[in-house]
């Protein structure tokens, strides 16, 4: 009735319905192989394209603090003497992202937050008013992270003509820089 357990032998067809579902395994193995290189290199392309266009985005940002206009078109020169109505928490993160623009060139929200105390949702709420108000802070991706810098041409000429009536005690801490 029962055949012994070492004398049992596959018939063919399963054998051959084996070897085709390990063909088709292959097979798929070699698609998901070849779309995983074709990722990758999509990948890539689009790393060096988003290289290129924060390289062109800087050099409009040069461009445009060349040429005395800021992100809205504005002058911000010393000619124009715009005076920009900030609220308190507006002054604040405006003053921490000038002077944290001295300890290096590009910060983060979170170091804005450290200075600040405040949260960050309320920072990069607050720093878009900045913008939305004229002032020229030059945004960028690094590392798909948001870093701020304040344009140079506006932080000398904040820093003379007080155009964002700072109180006098912090006036006097943006002027020592230069």
């Amino acid at each position: 009735m029962f055949k012994k357990r070492g004398s049992y032998k596959p018939d063919n067809n399963l054998k051959s319905a084996f070897k085709k579902i390990k063909s088709e395994f292959e097979e798929h193995l070699d698609a998901i192989n070849q779309n995983t290189n074709e990722i990758q290199a999509n990948y890539e392309y689009l790393f060096e394209l988003e290289s290129k266009i924060d390289k062109l985005s800087e050099r409009l940002d040069e461009l445009s603090v060349f040429l005395g206009i800021s992100p809205k078109g504005k002058e911000f020169n010393a000619a124009n003497n715009t005076i920009y109505t900030l609220t308190k928490s507006e002054k604040e993160i405006f003053s921490a992202i000038y002077s944290l623009g001295e300890e290096k060139e590009y910060i983060i929200f979170k170091d804005i937050v450290k200075k600040t105390l405040m949260p960050e949702s309320f920072v990069i709420n607050n720093t878009s008013n900045l913008i939305n108000k004229g002032i020229p802070i030059i945004k960028r991706f690094i590392n798909n992270e948001v870093c701020l810098k304040l344009d140079p041409a506006f932080r000398y000429a904040q820093a003379k003509e007080d155009f964002l009536n700072i109180n006098k005690p912090s006036q006097k801490m943006l002027v020592k820089y230069f």
